[in-house]
């Protein structure tokens, strides 16, 4: 799932430990940072992966009800 994108790979990071300090559901997950090239630039896509969808579903609805963001993998 998707978390983020962000113009740094710093503040990608930076981006992590926001969420992470507010919510409790992030705590045991690692953050993945892809880098994709964007019209003279990149951008740097904080993500999660998780191996069982239900997981991912349950945790993207606890940081959509916060008011954090997340767009689901395929």
């Amino acid at each position: 799932m998707q978390l983020g994108a962000f113009s740094t790979a710093r503040s990608a990071r930076e981006g992590w430990e926001k969420l992470r300090r507010a919510f409790v559901e992030l705590q045991e997950l690692s953050p993945v940072i892809d880098i994709e090239p964007a019209a003279g630039s990149s951008l740097y896509r904080l993500r999660v992966r998780f191996d069982d969808s239900d997981e991912a579903e349950r945790i993207c609805a606890a940081l959509l009800r916060g008011g954090a963001e997340c767009i689901p993998s395929q």
